[in-house]
């Protein structure tokens, strides 16, 4: 519903002499306008015909069902038909001196305003004036069968005015069939369903994309911890290589020192040799072998 029940108190009811019509609307100049509950088609058009002002009112007759009751619907829908009701008596017989010329009682007032929901033998029905403006309305209403469920937009006009009786005027804004509303429900809920698929994928490819970013990261880290384990290797690598040849280097120069040692061991051997040799020579300077025919003579 637009307006809640708090705002019937702040409807205005003006007379247009001329229309034959009580208006009521609010100080925005917007009518009351609520919803029905789904209710049963008993006639799609009734026609009224003016015959002195040639014009011609057609409404929707709709039936209203004591033990229909869905979620309260109807009770709701029943309970402000009723409060628009009383307060049009209410204003009706503040105003009826200046409007009418008379005053009602509370029983004039029963007979002379009629109540939204009539009743004919067995059945209890509204009927709700259909604009003559709006031909595409109009034509759908024309399709309707009876028995037909609808649901409907309607605002109050206000109260019409004839000689024998002042009644509440409802007037269609839009209506909608229970195949039509099911239909709606229907690609609703898939359009849920697939919003709700949609997210899920979503929130299943923003998981998936962290996890493979927490995989990414930890691949890193591996080619990363494999590189340092292999620049460590190979530091190492090179501080054994270094190592080794700083031992053969020692060994290198050990070898060379035994060689020069050697070398010098028998250079002095070989000195010492030269020496006696020469000491030898030395003690024999005065041996003289002197050599003639047949004889060897030795002069010391």
């Amino acid at each position: 519903m637009i307006k809640n029940l708090e705002n019937f108190n702040k409807l205005r009811f003006n007379f247009e002499y001329k229309n034959r019509l009580i208006r009521t609307n609010f100080d925005d100049n917007e009518y009351f306008k609520f919803d029905t509950p789904f209710l049963k088609v008993l006639k799609p058009i009734h026609s009224n015909t003016n015959r002195k002002k040639n014009t011609e009112k057609n409404y929707i007759i709709l039936e209203i069902l004591d033990n229909y009751n869905v979620n309260h619907e109807l009770d709701d829908f029943l309970i402000l038909i009723n409060k628009l009701h009383e307060i049009s008596q209410e204003n009706i017989k503040k105003n009826s001196i200046k409007w009418f010329n008379t005053e009602f009682d509370e029983i004039g007032l029963d007979m002379k305003v009629k109540k939204p929901i009539d009743k004919q033998k067995d059945k209890q029905f509204i009927k709700i004036l259909i604009p003559n403006d709006n031909k595409e309305l109009f034509e759908k209403i024309r399709n309707l069968n009876k028995n037909d469920y609808v649901m409907s937009s309607i605002f109050y006009k206000g109260l019409k005015v004839s000689n024998d009786y002042i009644t509440g005027e409802y007037e269609l804004i839009n209506l909608i069939t229970q195949d039509e509303y099911e239909q709606n429900n229907k690609e609703t809920n898939q359009n849920s369903d697939s919003e709700i698929l949609h997210f899920i994928d979503n929130q299943l490819e923003e998981e998936m994309n962290e996890i493979e970013e927490v995989n990414q990261t930890e691949e890193m880290k591996e080619v990363e911890e494999v590189n340092q384990t292999e620049e460590m290797k190979e530091v190492e690598e090179v501080n054994q290589t270094e190592e080794m040849n700083e031992d053969e280097l020692e060994v290198d120069n050990d070898r060379k020192k035994t060689i020069k040692n050697k070398i010098n061991i028998e250079s002095i051997e070989n000195n010492s040799v030269s020496s006696q040799s020469t000491k030898e020579i030395n003690n024999n300077k005065f041996i003289k072998l002197v050599r003639r025919k047949n004889k060897s003579l030795i002069f010391i």
